[in-house]
């Protein structure tokens, strides 16, 4: 009562403050939260090594950083994708180009952990064998999910939605390159799914593999700090 005598007869109005939705407590918000916080402060936690700066976003609230990213989001909402972007995706041209990684991009952005990151000593690594293939299964249900609720493009070569940018499609492409099994000619991003499916994917990444393809993301990530 006293509510709606102070929005009918005082000088009060309802306002909304949708630049603030990171902080509402949501897991969607909260993963939404690091991974915005982690890409803008990516070059400084690069060359952290003594987890000051890591530590110093996790305790201490950043200045900003919920504008500048409103902003850049309030260009760009109702930006669709032309078909040349989508002929360039669908061919593999895409990934891995500047257009992929510029800014302002309504890009969908996963956040996956370990089944034991939250344990005080996590045994299992993002790249182990098991937890590739989880990661591989989570992201067939995802992309079907997508797909049926006509959420995503697709390529019409295939029908189906474009192939995330993500340690899967890498880890594929890295068997297309090291591994005669998997190597063809007709091979190329949109089909690496049905050549290395999630099984074949599991049962070929051996430790060598995994050894061979943690160095070669390793000097990737470098080159892209460094260019960023």
């Amino acid at each position: 009562i006293l509510s709606f005598i102070g929005l009918r007869f005082g000088d009060f109005k309802v306002t909304i403050d949708n630049a603030g939705w990171w902080s509402r407590g949501t897991l969607i918000a909260n993963r939404a939260t690091q991974e915005m916080i982690v890409r803008l402060n990516r070059e400084k936690l690069f060359f952290d090594t003594t987890g000051e700066v890591w530590e110093e976003l996790q305790t201490e609230e950043q200045p900003n950083w919920q504008g500048r990213r409103n902003d850049r989001v309030s260009n760009n909402v109702t930006k669709e994708v032309d078909n040349a972007t989508l002929a360039s995706a669908c061919s593999g041209e895409w990934y891995g180009s500047g257009k992929m990684v510029k800014g302002g991009e309504q890009n969908l952005v996963s956040i996956w952990k370990t089944s034991d990151a939250e344990s005080k000593n996590p045994k299992m690594s993002a790249l182990d064998a098991d937890a590739m293939y989880d990661l591989c299964v989570a992201e067939e249900n995802t992309l079907a999910a997508l797909q049926d609720g006509d959420l995503c493009y697709e390529c019409s070569a295939t029908g189906k939605c474009i192939e995330p940018y993500s340690l899967v499609l890498m880890a594929r492409l890295h068997l297309t390159a090291h591994n005669d099994e998997f190597r063809s000619e007709n091979n190329n991003t949109m089909t690496l799914a049905e050549t290395i499916p999630c099984n074949d994917l599991r049962s070929s990444w051996t430790p060598s593999v995994q050894r061979q393809f943690t160095i070669a993301l390793k000097v990737c990530v470098n080159w892209s700090i460094r260019m960023a």
